[in-house]
């Protein structure tokens, strides 16, 4: 990699330069000329950087990086690992989301189990049964709460997924990738919403409906 640095020796324009300090009616003939052509900015240098160094800062700059939020006390972290990808994320409008949040929906954004981890923020180490709060919430839901704040941390979808609540995270934080893609549950909403996103009935699949909950004529259901 090569980069030219052009070193000027002075900071304002060279003409402009030429033109207060050395007006003609002081200086003329070959001195005037001499002392202008001192004045271009004639010096380049080349800096040299080696392929590898420059490759790696490179490379060091787009690695992605794991995303971690902590819960309101500070004593529990979750880490998404810094390649995963979401398997989806949503917008849940059901009761249960609402009774244990006092929130009208809740954002979740949804990974593989194996791409999430629960640790002790001090020490990075697994947390005891007792840091913990688990609720088992419906028959393949299990919510997990830290013991000392009560913050909603994760909760496990069946043996494979795990949910995270969108809201634990910085906005810097959230990637496009985690934007709600749907509403679920949205016959059971408090409020519509009319963000344009689609909305299933039920869960992900079901019938979908308007932001104001009106069906869609068959030929016309996005």
């Amino acid at each position: 990699m090569l980069i030219l640095l052009r070193l000027s020796l002075f900071a304002t324009h060279p003409s402009r330069v030429a033109q207060h300090a050395y007006h003609p009616s002081l200086v003329k003939g070959p001195a005037l000329s001499r002392r202008r052509h001192l004045l271009q900015p004639r010096h380049t240098f080349a800096v040299h950087m080696s392929g590898s160094s420059s490759s790696n800062l490179a490379m060091e700059s787009l690695a992605p990086v794991a995303k971690s939020a902590t819960c309101f006390c500070g004593s529990l972290e979750v880490i998404v690992a810094p390649a995963a990808q979401p398997v989806s994320s949503s917008i849940c409008h059901c009761a249960n989301c609402r009774s244990l949040s006092g929130a009208p929906f809740l954002a979740n954004v949804l990974f593989a189990k194996p791409d999430v981890q629960l640790v002790l923020s001090k020490t990075g180490g697994a947390p005891p049964s007792n840091a913990l709060i688990k609720q088992a919430t419906s028959k393949h839901v299990s919510r997990v709460r830290c013991a000392k704040c009560y913050s909603p941390m994760l909760a496990s979808l069946g043996e494979a997924r795990v949910v995270l609540p969108v809201a634990l995270f910085s906005k810097s934080q959230v990637p496009d990738s985690w934007k709600p893609a749907q509403h679920i549950w949205y016959d059971s909403r408090v409020m519509d919403v009319t963000d344009g996103v689609q909305k299933f009935r039920k869960n992900f699949g079901s019938e979908k409906c308007s932001d104001i909950g009106e069906s869609f004529p068959e030929e016309d259901a996005p």
